[in-house]
């Protein structure tokens, strides 16, 4: 098993789930990625499904590697813009 590094340690912690229980979180959370970070922005978006979050996906594929990160950055951000107490993650390869 190839050891966890970053994010990707902080989301299996359970220091993120006391977090999110204790804090005020919003039901929909906007995801976006380029093609760098889609793979990290699938387990976030299962990470948040199973703690009963409404990930909305602006990027769901397939993976194109000619997807930019201000691409995803524009459609995340006009969402939460757009939305009440709403949230954005964005992830990208740098």
């Amino acid at each position: 098993m190839q050891p966890q590094h970053g994010l990707a340690q902080a989301l299996s912690s359970d220091r993120i789930k006391e977090i999110l229980t204790h804090t005020f979180m919003p039901q929909t959370i906007y995801l976006g990625a380029d093609h760098a970070g889609f793979e990290l922005k699938e387990k976030i978006k299962d990470f948040l499904k199973l703690n009963e979050y409404l990930p909305d996906d602006l990027t769901p594929g397939p993976i194109d590697l000619k997807d930019d990160y201000p691409d995803a950055a524009t459609k995340v951000t006009t969402k939460v813009l757009e939305t009440a107490d709403a949230l954005g993650i964005l992830i990208c390869g740098s």
